[in-house]
Protein backbone atom coordinates (compact mmCIF):
# COMPACT_ATOMS: atom_id res chain seq x y z
CA UNK A 1 0.00 0.00 0.00
CA UNK A 2 1.40 3.41 -1.05
CA UNK A 3 2.93 5.29 2.45
CA UNK A 4 0.31 8.29 1.68
CA UNK A 5 -2.77 5.88 1.81
CA UNK A 6 -1.24 4.48 5.14
CA UNK A 7 -1.39 7.78 6.44
CA UNK A 8 -4.69 8.27 5.35
CA UNK A 9 -5.96 5.39 6.31
CA UNK A 10 -4.63 5.88 9.99
CA UNK A 11 -5.79 9.32 10.38
CA UNK A 12 -9.35 8.12 9.20
CA UNK A 13 -9.35 5.38 11.17
CA UNK A 14 -7.97 6.74 14.33
CA UNK A 15 -11.04 9.89 14.00
CA UNK A 16 -13.50 7.58 13.46
CA UNK A 17 -12.45 5.33 16.63
CA UNK A 18 -12.16 8.32 18.70
CA UNK A 19 -15.89 9.71 17.64
CA UNK A 20 -17.39 6.26 17.61
CA UNK A 21 -15.91 5.10 21.35
CA UNK A 22 -16.53 8.20 22.61
CA UNK A 23 -19.93 8.31 21.48
CA UNK A 24 -20.39 4.41 22.52
CA UNK A 25 -19.06 4.82 26.24
CA UNK A 26 -21.42 7.74 27.11
CA UNK A 27 -23.65 10.96 26.25
CA UNK A 28 -20.59 14.01 25.24
CA UNK A 29 -23.05 17.22 26.20
CA UNK A 30 -21.53 20.48 27.60
CA UNK A 31 -24.58 20.90 28.49
CA UNK A 32 -25.49 21.62 32.30
CA UNK A 33 -22.81 21.54 34.51
CA UNK A 34 -20.34 22.16 32.25
CA UNK A 35 -21.79 24.81 30.35
CA UNK A 36 -22.89 26.12 33.70
CA UNK A 37 -19.79 26.02 35.64
CA UNK A 38 -17.32 28.16 36.73
CA UNK A 39 -14.40 28.36 34.37
CA UNK A 40 -10.52 28.69 35.66
CA UNK A 41 -9.23 32.19 34.31
CA UNK A 42 -6.47 30.05 32.42
CA UNK A 43 -9.07 27.31 30.97
CA UNK A 44 -9.76 27.34 27.10
CA UNK A 45 -13.38 27.78 25.88
CA UNK A 46 -14.58 23.81 24.75
CA UNK A 47 -14.59 23.93 20.96
CA UNK A 48 -10.92 25.02 21.51
CA UNK A 49 -10.25 21.70 23.67
CA UNK A 50 -12.01 19.58 20.85
CA UNK A 51 -10.07 20.95 18.47
CA UNK A 52 -7.02 20.39 20.31
CA UNK A 53 -8.48 16.70 21.10
CA UNK A 54 -8.23 16.21 17.38
CA UNK A 55 -5.04 17.71 16.70
CA UNK A 56 -3.71 15.00 18.74
CA UNK A 57 -4.99 12.14 17.32
CA UNK A 58 -3.68 14.00 13.70
CA UNK A 59 -0.40 13.89 15.58
CA UNK A 60 -0.31 10.65 16.98
CA UNK A 61 -1.44 8.87 13.55
CA UNK A 62 1.18 10.36 11.99
CA UNK A 63 3.77 9.45 14.21
CA UNK A 64 2.30 6.04 13.84
CA UNK A 65 2.49 6.13 9.78
CA UNK A 66 6.28 7.24 10.14
CA UNK A 67 6.84 4.24 12.96
CA UNK A 68 4.94 2.24 10.14
CA UNK A 69 7.21 3.20 7.36
CA UNK A 70 10.23 2.52 9.78
CA UNK A 71 12.36 -0.83 8.81
CA UNK A 72 12.43 -2.05 12.54
CA UNK A 73 9.49 -4.17 12.49
CA UNK A 74 9.87 -5.26 16.55
CA UNK A 75 10.39 -1.64 17.40
CA UNK A 76 7.39 -0.99 14.83
CA UNK A 77 4.84 -3.06 16.78
CA UNK A 78 5.79 -1.66 20.27
CA UNK A 79 5.29 1.78 19.59
CA UNK A 80 2.32 1.49 17.78
CA UNK A 81 0.73 -0.63 20.84
CA UNK A 82 1.66 2.72 22.80
CA UNK A 83 -0.07 5.03 20.21
CA UNK A 84 -3.01 2.85 19.76
CA UNK A 85 -3.13 2.88 24.29
CA UNK A 86 -2.89 6.21 23.52
CA UNK A 87 -6.02 7.01 21.16
CA UNK A 88 -7.86 4.70 23.25
CA UNK A 89 -7.22 6.60 26.70
CA UNK A 90 -7.84 9.68 24.32
CA UNK A 91 -11.07 8.19 23.44
CA UNK A 92 -11.73 7.66 27.16
CA UNK A 93 -11.38 10.54 28.93
CA UNK A 94 -13.94 13.37 26.97
CA UNK A 95 -17.12 11.05 27.84
CA UNK A 96 -15.86 10.38 31.30
CA UNK A 97 -15.56 14.27 31.92
CA UNK A 98 -18.53 15.11 29.79
CA UNK A 99 -20.89 12.25 30.57
CA UNK A 100 -20.15 11.21 33.91
CA UNK A 101 -19.32 14.09 36.19
CA UNK A 102 -22.64 15.06 35.29
CA UNK A 103 -24.24 12.67 37.72
CA UNK A 104 -20.81 11.50 39.54
CA UNK A 105 -19.16 15.01 40.40
CA UNK A 106 -16.16 14.97 41.58
CA UNK A 107 -15.34 11.59 42.27
CA UNK A 108 -15.56 11.18 38.36
CA UNK A 109 -13.37 14.56 38.23
CA UNK A 110 -10.82 12.61 39.87
CA UNK A 111 -11.34 9.62 37.53
CA UNK A 112 -10.52 11.43 35.03
CA UNK A 113 -7.24 13.69 36.33
CA UNK A 114 -6.09 9.62 36.76
CA UNK A 115 -6.84 8.82 33.33
CA UNK A 116 -5.25 11.90 31.76
CA UNK A 117 -2.21 11.67 33.95
CA UNK A 118 -1.59 7.60 32.48
CA UNK A 119 -2.35 8.99 29.56
CA UNK A 120 0.46 11.83 29.59
CA UNK A 121 2.44 8.65 31.04
CA UNK A 122 1.86 6.43 28.18
CA UNK A 123 2.89 9.41 25.83
CA UNK A 124 5.90 10.34 28.15
CA UNK A 125 6.82 6.81 27.45
CA UNK A 126 6.26 6.37 23.64
CA UNK A 127 7.99 9.73 23.07
CA UNK A 128 11.46 8.21 25.11
CA UNK A 129 11.44 4.78 23.80
CA UNK A 130 11.22 6.81 19.80
CA UNK A 131 13.56 9.20 20.42
CA UNK A 132 16.26 6.38 19.86
CA UNK A 133 15.35 5.48 16.89
CA UNK A 134 12.80 8.07 15.24
CA UNK A 135 12.80 11.08 16.37
CA UNK A 136 10.42 13.18 14.76
CA UNK A 137 7.23 10.78 15.50
CA UNK A 138 9.34 10.96 19.40
CA UNK A 139 8.57 15.12 18.35
CA UNK A 140 5.36 14.70 17.45
CA UNK A 141 4.48 13.85 21.07
CA UNK A 142 5.32 17.04 23.04
CA UNK A 143 2.74 18.91 22.30
CA UNK A 144 0.41 15.44 23.07
CA UNK A 145 1.93 14.86 26.68
CA UNK A 146 1.98 18.78 27.31
CA UNK A 147 -2.28 18.90 26.51
CA UNK A 148 -2.62 15.81 28.45
CA UNK A 149 -0.81 17.67 31.50
CA UNK A 150 -3.16 20.83 30.61
CA UNK A 151 -6.35 18.80 31.14
CA UNK A 152 -5.49 17.20 34.07
CA UNK A 153 -4.22 20.45 35.92
CA UNK A 154 -7.62 22.74 34.78
CA UNK A 155 -9.28 19.37 35.88
CA UNK A 156 -7.31 19.61 38.98
CA UNK A 157 -7.79 22.75 39.58
CA UNK A 158 -11.66 22.31 38.81
CA UNK A 159 -11.63 19.73 42.39
CA UNK A 160 -9.91 21.61 44.30
CA UNK A 161 -11.27 24.72 43.51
Amino acid sequence: MPSMWVLILLVGISVVVLSVFSRALGPVSIDGWYADGNRLWWELPMPVRSTVWYAEVLLVSVAAWLLWMYPQPGLRARAIALLSGNLLLAAIVRPVLLGLVAGQGTQALWLVVVTVTVLAGVLTVAAVLLSRTHRVSSLLMIPCVLWALYVAAVNLGHILG
